[in-house]
């Protein structure tokens, strides 16, 4: 009995032990793993302040380039697009070392943009100097607001910066069909909330030239046998010149070489000269030898109509000369024929009795 009593006992303490042993081994069962979520939102409230500043990074790197080196290079190519178109131009009180020239333009911009540029200085030059230009004057840009199409009018005292290339510039001006002008400038440009970006401004404008006056002709003349005023004009009448341009120059008093084969006959005076655009008639004196003109009429040129071969000799305003005007009117020749069969017949003078032949019928 006292063995079943103890064999029980140890039963009971072993079924003890192992039970709170059980117990003790469940309490010790280390807690289960925060999930990747849970850690992860635990991480950005730790340290909220660095992802932060990262992001603000990240945006300046991506943001300052774009604003400071991509809207300028959009900018400059968007202005390079834009077209410039001069409609209108008046050259007028001139001197030896300057001019006052006005213009109107449209400046064309086919961007979406519409900046706002500041004034600024423009060289004026002949392409055929790039890439070292030598600017024969600088034309002052006023501000401009670029829409679809936008006037610009200057109005200035444009002093001539270099004699030799301005001359050469109204050298292209009257003799030539077509010619190019450049135009060079830096200047600021503003749009939106962009940082202010520094654009070149470089154009090259088509003009129309004169064409040495081609279609010049005496509309109608008369002859005088006495000289007539202070000039001794003995031939007064008007003559056409055709201005196809946009331009309006003003020349002041105008003198040209008259001669007939090589030989002189006299002057031409076209005073106060004020050349509009379109087909004009101005004013024209001349001084010429008559005799020599009878001459002409009874050798070679029976029929009355001289052929005239006229190239410029001095063009002076208020009293100087003018050599940027003078040089190409020099290097240009104007031929005309002149019929004088009537105005000598108005004089009594009959082509057939001077020929020593009849009657020639006058054109």
């Amino acid at each position: 009995m006292e063995d079943e009593k103890y064999t029980s006992h140890v039963e009971s303490g072993a079924t003890n032990g192992a039970s709170n042993g059980a117990s003790n081994g469940a309490a010790s069962v280390p807690p289960q793993k925060a999930g990747f979520w849970t850690r992860r939102k635990n991480h950005y409230k730790r340290f909220w302040w660095l992802h932060l500043l990262i992001l603000i990074i990240c945006v300046l790197v991506i943001t300052l380039p774009l604003a400071y080196v991509g809207f300028p290079n959009i900018a400059q190519s968007n202005l390079n697009k834009s077209t410039l178109n001069i409609t209108m131009q008046q050259v007028t009180n001139p001197t030896p070392t300057s001019v006052q020239l006005a213009q109107m333009a449209i400046a064309g911009n086919p961007s979406s943009y519409h900046p706002n540029l500041d004034g600024f200085q423009a060289a004026l030059f002949l392409e055929d100097t790039e890439p070292n230009i030598q600017p024969f004057g600088y034309l002052e840009i006023p501000p401009i607001h670029a829409t679809r199409y936008t006037g610009i009018t200057t109005n200035q005292t444009l002093k001539i910066a270099n004699m030799d290339q301005f001359t050469a510039y109204n050298n292209l001006g009257l003799t030539t069909k077509t010619y190019r002008v450049a135009l060079r400038g830096r200047t600021k440009l503003h749009e939106m909330k962009f940082p202010t970006a520094t654009v070149d401004f470089n154009k090259v404008v088509t003009l129309t030239g004169l064409n040495n006056f081609e279609g010049i002709n005496v509309t109608n003349f008369q002859l005088f046998l006495t000289p007539q005023g202070p000039d001794q004009a003995n031939l007064i009448g008007e003559i056409l010149i055709p201005n196809p341009t946009i331009q309006a120059i003003e020349f002041g008093n105008v003198t040209f070489n008259v001669s007939v084969d090589g030989q002189n006959i006299g002057q031409s005076f076209l005073n106060n000269l004020m050349l509009m655009p379109g087909n004009h008639t101005y004013p024209l004196r001349s001084t010429t030898d008559q005799g020599a003109v009878i001459s002409l009429i009874t050798s070679k040129y029976k029929d009355g109509i001289l052929p005239l071969t006229l190239i410029g000799d001095s063009v002076v305003y208020n009293g100087q000369h003018l050599p940027y005007f003078e040089g190409p009117l020099r290097n240009s020749t104007q031929h005309l024929n002149l019929n004088v069969g009537p105005a000598l017949a108005q004089l009594g003078l009959n082509l057939g009795s001077l020929s020593g032949g009849n009657s020639t019928s006058m054109r």
